[in-house]
């Protein structure tokens, strides 16, 4: 039994055996009508308990017991006032008989529960990317491994953007994860009911997304409602200044960045955040501290400290996992990327982010295209492996809907040529392990690409090579 169930019966239990004291205290002060308050109150307290028992495994004894002690403090009742309707007098002299034997049912029922019912622990993982998964990967790993514990993978739906902000089209994921995971649809699992020990999220900004939105029923202020530990993991890998950096950390500029990533509603609601070192858990630290706390107050950061939770990198260690397992070469990518003997060509792959197009689109454009020209030119000696991040449609659509089709022009037509890879796959997995070197947008793959030992190779948007 998932264990806030299993503490709601506990606490009912208790409740109903301490009724027996209050009881027999009433008769023997005389007050026959408090008394009988105080069963009305200890039945409804046993029902309510045999209700949450009667769908659990191993309990039809312990219901059959709760149904005896319903008996017994309607018996109570009847001793202590009659019951003219079944013509039956009042004996108060048979009550406290008739309370002891319920009260001696229950305490047998409550021993069976704690012999027969044993506490499970239940943790829900809500996904609505499947291509930030592998994130959450390696926790979800970490808990089907943990004995006495039942998870769930519960992908979640989510919206684009409207240019206005409001909610468009809907999408759901569910369908493309990996096969290993068991996926629980959304109809078959309510929080609210449920109420897990701990839920995992990977999307921490609510409604503060300008380009999509998961559904704000799983907004991290209303999920907190429903479990005992929300717990965030960024799908992002953010880059961590150097000890011989002289000038960025602690400065205006660098908390003005880092607030975009720290300062957050997943963040804030969470009761733990992970982080993949000692480091990064300072930077947001002391980011939240300088947005959050103008006044100094004392405790703050301690509080902060304890909320954040250091863990490897699971990115990396998913990823380091399959440069060493390998991975299979997908069938549309064969005839490009293998050689005539079956081995792997020279290729690079090349990222294309979001954060790039928002911080000027028209020039991104240009500069994709002014990429796929050279890559074009060297199509002989290097496969191009073109990977846009997965939202970069939903981005031009909703905040610069005029660049829409040219964007999908360029797509279409590197798609069309058949001389290079696009890369749609539901994650980065084959592009990261199969490519010789990366070239492409600062993002977060890029930490990812050198913990690989691969060569990387920033992108300037403003250099062009081709006039």
């Amino acid at each position: 039994m998932r264990s806030y169930l299993r503490k709601q019966c506990l606490e009912r239990f208790a409740l109903a055996l301490e009724a027996k004291v209050q009881f027999f205290a009433l008769l023997e002060a005389g007050e026959t009508e408090a008394a009988g308050m105080l069963l009305v109150g200890c039945q409804q307290t046993v029902m309510d308990l045999g209700d949450l028992l009667e769908k659990e495994e191993q309990t039809e004894e312990i219901v059959r017991k709760l149904t005896q002690v319903c008996e017994e403090i309607y018996e109570t009742h009847t001793a202590l006032f009659g019951d003219a309707e079944n013509h039956r007098e009042a004996n108060p002299s048979e009550a406290g008989g008739h309370f002891s034997c319920g009260q001696d049912l229950l305490r047998e029922a409550w021993e069976m529960f704690l012999q027969n019912v044993p506490e499970e622990k239940e943790v829900v993982f809500f996904p609505y990317n499947s291509s930030m998964w592998d994130c959450l990967a390696s926790f979800w790993k970490e808990k089907k491994a943990e004995p006495g514990t039942k998870v769930y993978v519960v992908p979640i739906p989510y919206y684009e953007r409207t240019p206005d902000g409001g909610l468009g089209q809907i999408h759901y994921e569910g369908d493309h994860f990996p096969p290993e995971v068991e996926i629980t649809p959304l109809a078959q699992y309510d929080p609210a009911l449920r109420h897990p020990d701990e839920i995992y999220i990977h999307n921490p900004y609510d409604g503060n997304n300008l380009v999509t939105s998961v559904a704000p029923a799983f907004y991290s202020d209303q999920l907190k409602k429903y479990t005992d530990r929300l717990i965030y993991v960024p799908y992002f890998v953010l880059g961590e200044p150097q000890e011989d950096d002289p000038a960025v950390y602690e400065t205006e500029e660098f908390f003005e960045r880092m607030r975009h990533f720290c300062v957050l509603p997943g963040v804030l609601h969470a009761d733990c955040v992970i982080l993949p070192s000692e480091k990064m858990k300072q930077i947001y630290i002391d980011t939240l501290d300088h947005w959050l706390n103008p006044d100094l107050t004392p405790g703050f950061k301690e509080a902060l400290d304890r909320k954040f939770l250091v863990h490897h990198s699971t990115k990396e260690e998913h990823y380091k996992r399959l440069a060493k397992e390998g991975v299979e070469v997908p069938e549309a990518w064969k005839s490009l990327l293998l050689d005539e003997d079956g081995q792997l060509r020279k290729s690079i792959f090349y990222n294309t982010s979001v954060l790039s197009m928002l911080n000027g689109a028209q020039k991104m454009l240009q500069k994709i295209r002014d990429t796929l020209a050279i890559f074009y030119e060297e199509r002989n000696n290097v496969v191009l492996i073109w990977r846009p991040h997965p939202l970069m449609e939903n981005t031009l659509r909703a905040l610069s809907p005029e660049l829409l089709e040219e964007y999908r022009d360029i797509v279409e037509g590197y798609r069309a040529g058949g001389w290079g890879i696009y890369d749609d796959l539901p994650n980065a997995d084959a592009a990261m392990i199969l490519s010789t070197a990366y070239y492409g947008d600062n993002s977060s793959l890029v930490q990812l690409y050198h913990s690989l030992d691969k060569p990387v190779m920033v992108q300037n948007i403003d250099v062009l090579n081709h006039d």
